[in-house]
């Protein structure tokens, strides 16, 4: 038996096919993880992701509720909307909580810190960003001291769907808040830049400071694929510190506007004390 899914609000990406078989209803807008595998249906099951319990991080937002034995879909990152955030600002972190729920107050050291995303917009009716690509685990501490190793965040840009035009751009995607650093990442071309004499460029924090502003019709946009960024594992003064306020990475296009082109953009990030 399969549930009707109610649909989270926001441009959601393709979702994947779960079964709950706990032997209790899941709420839908829960956040989950994968706990197993039902052969009778040929999907992973999934549980309530759980900071107080080891193995139980969050990898997916459950978008409908699921009675026990019923299938439905569930996503890698979605939007909530008609959360109280008005007691925090905008770009804040989000946690995760106990029994599929989230916090926006910072667990203490007794169970697992694990961001799932960041504040969108700080109201009593507000919307939150939950992102869990590349979750592979809880957070764990990470130097230098004050530091914490977060999943992969993708962000996304595509010039039929966004603004092709000269100026900067905001990719889709979480806002960083403040103190957040991009440590490392990729990027992937998925679809090359089309626009006669332009260049492109992706920031942060400053101008550059992701990719460097180059012609699409060189590298690294003329052909697709994944492609290095500035901020490496081997070279950790090349890490962008987001400061002032929060931000989302953004491509800079200059000279000419864009018809096409999509670009992923995967940052691992840190988030500093201070």
């Amino acid at each position: 038996m399969t549930a009707t899914p109610s649909p989270l609000t926001g441009a959601l990406p393709q979702p994947v096919n779960v079964h709950n078989a706990s032997g209790a209803r899941i709420n839908g807008r829960s956040l989950v993880y994968i706990d197993g595998f039902d052969t009778t249906t040929g999907l992973f099951t999934i549980g309530l992701a759980d900071n107080s319990v080891q193995g139980a991080v969050a990898q997916y937002l459950l978008a409908a509720d699921l009675a026990d034995g019923e299938s439905g879909v569930a996503y890698p990152e979605g939007q909530l909307s008609g959360i109280d955030t008005h007691n925090v600002t905008t770009g804040a972190p989000v946690y995760l909580s106990t029994s599929g729920q989230i916090t926006l107050t910072a667990p203490d050291a007794s169970v697992i810190t694990q961001i799932v995303g960041f504040v969108q917009t700080s109201d009593v009716q507000g919307t939150i960003w939950v992102a869990f690509y590349g979750n592979l685990g809880a957070v764990a501490p990470f130097t230098p001291e004050g530091l914490n190793l977060l999943p992969l965040t993708k962000w996304v840009y595509d010039a039929t769907v966004d603004s092709g035009a000269i100026g900067t751009v905001a990719m889709r995607g979480p806002q960083l808040p403040v103190n957040a650093i991009a440590v490392a990442g990729f990027m992937e071309v998925i679809t090359s830049p089309v626009g006669s004499g332009a260049s492109i460029a992706i920031q942060l924090q400053a101008a550059n400071d992701v990719v460097a502003a180059a012609a699409i019709s060189g590298a690294p946009w003329s052909t697709g694929g994944i492609k290095a960024i500035v901020p490496v594992w081997s070279d950790m003064t090349k890490a962008i510190k987001v400061t002032s306020s929060a931000k989302t990475p953004s491509l800079v296009i200059t000279s000419h506007l864009l018809s096409t082109g999509k670009i992923n953009l995967f940052l691992a990030l840190g988030l500093a004390d201070g």
